[in-house]
Parts: structure tokens; C-alpha cells; sequence
């Protein structure tokens, strides 16, 4: 219970990640770009890839894919 009624430190976390860490990169995993959004809405120039929209979900989570292949943070093997 204590977590659901404990705030969300949801803009603190995000420039944290961006100032402290280096993080310019968002991935947005589940249905939906509200995170995407709220980073946007955050942050003055960050790069967000959402993985599923429900209206073309399997063309998204393929975009994504090749978008983060094409950033370098993806790699694949063959088997």
C-alpha cells in the first residue's frame, strides 16, 4: 500500500537520468506514447521510441527494433 500512495518523483527521475547519467534515448514499452509525452514535456530535446501502438502494433515494435538497431542499441546474432 505504501507504494501506491507514495508520489511519483516522475520529473526528478527523467532529468536525473538525463543530466546526471547522459541518457538521451527513451523507450516506451506497452501500449501508448503518454511516457513518451510526459519526457517530451520534460526534457528540451529528447529522442523517444514507442514500441506499441495498439492501432499498428506489430509495425511499431518492428520500427522501434530497427530504430534501435539504427542508433547502435540494438545488435543481433545470428543462431
Amino acid at each position: 500500500m505504501a507504494h501506491l500512495e507514495a508520489p511519483v518523483h516522475w520529473m526528478s527521475n527523467v532529468q536525473t537520468l538525463w543530466n546526471d547519467h547522459g541518457v538521451r534515448l527513451f523507450v516506451e514499452v506497452g501500449p501508448g506514447d503518454i511516457l513518451s509525452n510526459l519526457i517530451a514535456d520534460t526534457l528540451p530535446d529528447p529522442a523517444c521510441i514507442q514500441t506499441c501502438l495498439p492501432a499498428a502494433e506489430l509495425l511499431t515494435c518492428k520500427t522501434a527494433l530497427a530504430q534501435l538497431f539504427v542508433q547502435g542499441s540494438c545488435r543481433f546474432r545470428k543462431s
